[in-house]
């Protein structure tokens, strides 16, 4: 038997599944981790080229941020696909032990 969570789930999932999620919906929740990660990569290079004494020109910051936002962006994207999955293997398991439940 299910619980009233299961039950809650197996009935928001069956709407939300249907709906193909748009990329401002992939990127909203996710995307603060993915700056987060970015964040850690450009204090990285930075702190990195100070402790050598290398100047970090202009050019090479503009590189740094732009890989900091490519990051971000793959890491709210990556995130969003696989909370995506996770929903969807949670509800056939669902599906499945509430048959099993049923047939017993």
């Amino acid at each position: 038997m299910l619980t009233p969570q299961e039950e809650d789930f197996l009935a928001y999932w069956e709407k939300v599944r249907t709906r193909i999620p748009k990329w401002r919906y992939r990127l909203g929740p996710n995307l603060m981790l993915g700056l987060m990660f970015g964040l850690l990569m450009i204090t990285y290079f930075l702190v990195d080229g100070w402790r050598d004494r290398a100047l970090v020109t202009h050019a090479d910051l503009i590189l740094i941020i732009a890989g900091a936002l490519m990051i971000a962006v793959f890491v709210a994207v990556l995130r969003s696909v696989m909370q995506w999955e996770k929903n969807e293997q949670r509800y056939t398991i669902l599906q499945l032990k509430k048959r099993m439940g049923v047939a017993s």
